[in-house]
């Protein structure tokens, strides 16, 4: 009378996270998380990466728990997009020293050497909105980089992961990611694999 195991049906979400939440199922201080908005029926679902409490915008939620792994493993770079608004204006020479790396101490105090890919989409002589690509996940990465250039970052909103995009989710809100689209991302994320073990 063996029981017949079912494998587990695999399901995917995109989150659009609103500001003042942390990206963990607990919290020791007590502080609001996201599966306090999250329905209860999606609870059991775990992000891929974390977003800072300030931080807003998209996160995917699974219980595919390879997928996890290959999206943030730091040998398989899978983009990340982000909108950043900073205070000040923003130079073609501070872009350039984050695309050439800037070394930033990690939460743990080790110093790591961090890169981004920063795209003018406003500057202005007191704020500057900038687009930035992220291939590797240190903790604040983009902060921290812009702390180091003497910019803070007043607002910060992930609009892409891979080819998932934040498009169709209203903030607060949870939605299915379609078949089709996860069929893009994992085909994408094989392409790159497949490209780093050739390097």
């Amino acid at each position: 009378n063996k029981e017949q195991i079912r494998p587990v049906k695999h399901q995917y979400y995109k989150f659009y996270k609103p500001a003042g939440y942390i990206t963990t199922a607990e919290d020791e201080k007590g502080r609001k998380t996201i599966y306090d908005v999250i329905p209860e029926e999606l609870r059991h679902l775990k992000p891929i990466g974390r977003l800072d409490k300030e931080s807003t915008g998209l996160i995917i939620m699974t219980n595919d728990g390879e997928l996890i792994n290959k999206m943030t493993h730091p040998s398989i770079k899978i983009p990340k997009t982000y909108i950043v608004t900073i205070n000040g204006k923003m130079t073609p020479q501070d872009a350039e020293k984050m695309q050439n790396g800037i070394k930033i101490e990690t939460d743990t105090g080790e110093k790591k050497i961090a890169y981004a890919e920063v795209l003018p989409i406003e500057i202005a002589n007191k704020t500057s909105t900038v687009q930035v690509v992220l291939y590797q996940g240190l903790n604040r990465q983009i902060r921290r980089m812009f702390a180091y250039l003497g910019y803070e970052v007043t607002t910060l909103k992930r609009i892409q992961h891979g080819t998932i995009t934040l498009e169709g989710v209203k903030r607060g809100q949870i939605k299915i990611i379609k078949p089709k689209q996860i069929k893009e991302l994992k085909s994408y994320i094989n392409k790159v694999e497949k490209a780093s073990n050739n390097d």
